[in-house]
């Protein structure tokens, strides 16, 4: 059997089982990032298909959509939106980035279209899975070693996909190619699923032990005050827009300021992913501890959110932190309210 055959099938087995191992991980650690991620190694198999069935054009739109998919995941990470600014000058040479490529595969192949296409959709998703690197070191600061190491592969598998309008046409590259690919698929799969597992987050020492009690709990703006200094030294997770509160709380500050420790308010999502981690990490390193989350700014958050969006989050998040057998307060100000709003509030969050 053709071995070029073997190492193909071998390659693209290896994505579909990288791409379900992704979406495992985005069911059971509720990362939307690993959902991402995972459809696009699964879509990354079909280029491989297309390469070996000479239908390019197949080829070509899995390879694009597979860089896509996986930059897009990366931009949606906590912090990543500020490490953007960064790549702005390079994000602004892209056109002319992309037209010299382009120009030099086209000059390499005239007599070949659909490698010349194939090639360049190779070399497009280099440079994104190049960027999408970069992206992931700059937050090194936040997800520690195994951000920078994923980020570090990601580049190198970019710059691996670049050559292939070069050496893809040189026979004897082929079966290393394969093996090249394939090794990079494997250790990316590897720091990927390193990475989902953990979160920013994450409890480094076992929590104060305190007499907490469960359930949820509204409080006015100066009765939160009183619940600061009651947990001040406890490792509280805070989402707010105005309370300064203790060092020992991991603290979101709601607002359209990008920035590392900061939440967009129209990002709900984020935020229950952040606090579905943090209880996570907290049962890790003491499973009788209580998880305890602050919520504050919620008419803020209804400023850039419908109400119907706004209590879904606030079931889902209830939910999470019943089963956890924790604590949420909800610090709310009453008179910002509509009466019928409030009262729906009230009776959600019972």
């Amino acid at each position: 059997m053709d071995p070029y055959l073997i190492a193909a099938a071998f390659s693209a087995g290896v994505k579909l089982a990288a791409g379900g191992m992704m979406l495992f991980f985005s069911e059971r650690q509720h990362r939307k990032t690993a959902l991402y991620w995972g459809l696009a190694w699964l879509i990354y198999a079909y280029a491989i298909i297309g390469d070996v069935a000479g239908n390019y054009i197949l080829g070509a739109v899995s390879v694009a959509l597979f860089a896509s998919l996986l930059f897009y995941g990366t931009t949606k990470l906590t912090g990543a939106e500020s490490s953007m600014r960064g790549l702005s000058d390079l994000i602004s040479f892209l056109p002319l980035l992309l037209v010299v490529y382009a120009v030099s595969v086209i000059s390499s192949h005239p007599e070949d279209y659909g490698v010349s296409m194939l090639g360049m959709a190779y070399g497009i998703s280099g440079f994104f899975l190049v960027l999408s690197g970069i992206l992931l070191v700059g937050m090194k600061d936040l997800y520690g070693s195994k951000s920078r190491n994923l980020g570090i592969t990601l580049g190198i598998y970019g710059l691996h996909q670049a050559d292939y309008p070069f050496l893809r046409p040189v026979g004897w590259f082929v079966p290393v190619g394969f093996s090249v690919d394939l090794l990079l698929t494997l250790i990316s799969v590897i720091f990927m699923v390193e990475f989902v597992t953990v979160f920013p987050v994450e409890i480094s020492s076992e929590p104060v032990k305190k007499d907490i009690q469960e359930g949820v709990f509204i409080v006015s703006p100066s009765e939160a005050m009183g619940f600061l200094r009651q947990f001040h030294d406890y490792p509280v997770l805070a989402f707010v827009r105005t309370l300064q509160t203790p060092r020992a709380w991991r603290t979101f500050r709601i607002t359209n300021v990008d920035g590392m420790w900061t939440v967009p308010p129209t990002n709900l999502p984020k935020m229950l992913e952040t606090s579905v981690g943090y209880m996570s990490s907290l049962k890790a390193k003491d499973p009788n501890s209580k998880p305890v989350i602050l919520l504050e700014g919620l008419e803020y958050l209804r400023l850039y959110t419908d109400f119907k969006g706004l209590a879904r989050f606030l079931s889902s998040l209830k939910d999470y932190v019943t089963v956890n057998n924790g604590t949420l307060v909800v610090v709310l100000d009453r008179n910002a309210w509509e009466e019928r709003e409030l009262k729906t509030l009230e009776r959600l969050l019972k």
